[in-house]
């Protein structure tokens, strides 16, 4: 009780004139300010390290989403160079000799409807012919072998324009994935029931 009065008696302003009361209040007035701007720093401070380490966090997690990807495009690539056949004797062929450079062969059929899916060959129900742009870009050439016209592919650029319409269709990873004959020729006739339109194929 005793102290309380010091204090009242040592912070008494009855005898204090109003010029000293302002200058009193004023300076209340900024200790409380200070104060106030003190919490409003410490609390900039905090977010701003929330927000360093947020960014840290974020560009960790961007870096392994791009290890990620850069490990599956390897495997990816592993997987393909698995799938196909030694490359050292490319050069032009049959539809059949196509078929087979991969691991899980492709029968001649079903190799000219891929054809006609990537769009190299004529859409027809008969054989499967090369289009104009298939030939005059060397993808596909005609011989004459006793007496008949026959029909060679050129299967490097065959099949780099079969990749490329793999990937732009988002089929790629698919197609090289499948390990069994029979799932690879089903897969290959339900993009052809997708992508060519009955209407157009010839009687």
């Amino acid at each position: 009780m005793n102290n309380d009065l010091s204090i009242y008696e040592k912070f008494n302003v009855s005898n204090m004139s109003d010029d000293e009361l302002d200058f009193v209040q004023q300076q209340l007035f900024n200790r409380k300010i200070k104060l106030l701007s003190d919490k409003v720093e410490n609390i900039e401070n905090l977010a701003n390290r929330a927000l360093q380490k947020v960014g840290i966090v974020e560009t960790e997690l961007n870096n392994k989403i791009e290890d990620l990807h850069t490990d599956n495009d390897k495997k990816l690539e592993v997987t393909i160079n698995q799938m196909r056949v030694d490359k050292n004797k490319w050069g032009f062929g049959s539809q059949s000799d196509f078929g087979i450079r991969f691991r899980v062969s492709i029968g001649s059929k079903t190799v000219g409807k891929l054809f006609k899916i990537i769009g190299i060959a004529k859409v027809s129900k008969g054989k499967t012919e090369p289009k104009r742009e298939a030939i005059m870009s060397g993808k596909a050439t005609t011989e004459i072998i006793n007496g008949y016209e026959v029909i060679r592919w050129h299967h490097e650029k065959c099949l780099k324009t079969l990749e490329k319409w793999l990937l732009e269709n988002d089929l790629l990873e698919e197609f090289y994935s499948i390990d069994k004959e029979k799932e690879l020729m089903q897969f290959i006739n339900d993009l052809y029931d997708k992508y060519i339109d009955d209407e157009y194929l010839d009687n």
